[in-house]
């Protein structure tokens, strides 16, 4: 889902995720494309239910790193290496 280019507002963003995710029966894994590589976007678009993100003008892996680290909680130095391929407010069946 693009939030740059698409018509898709903030405030709808994560029903339509939930209505991506509740269509696919929980096949779908939505990724979103960003408008600004701010810490904001960055977190409106996790907090949606985004499972990836698209972001714009990166240049190398170390501009990723640091994008990663802006999204994580002060209280959290380092990223912990865990990964979920489910989501809490997904059912499958």
């Amino acid at each position: 889902m693009s939030l740059s280019w698409g018509n898709i507002e903030v405030l709808t963003l994560p029903s339509c995720i939930h209505a991506a995710q509740h269509h696919s029966e929980g096949k779908t894994l939505v990724v979103c494309r960003i408008p600004k590589h701010d810490e904001v976007s960055l977190t409106t678009a996790l907090d949606a239910g985004a499972a990836g993100l698209v972001i714009p003008h990166t240049e190398s892996a170390q501009d990723i790193r640091d994008k990663v680290k802006e999204v994580f909680y002060r209280a959290c130095p380092t990223p912990p290496r865990i990964i979920s391929l489910q989501r809490s407010h997904v059912a499958i069946r």
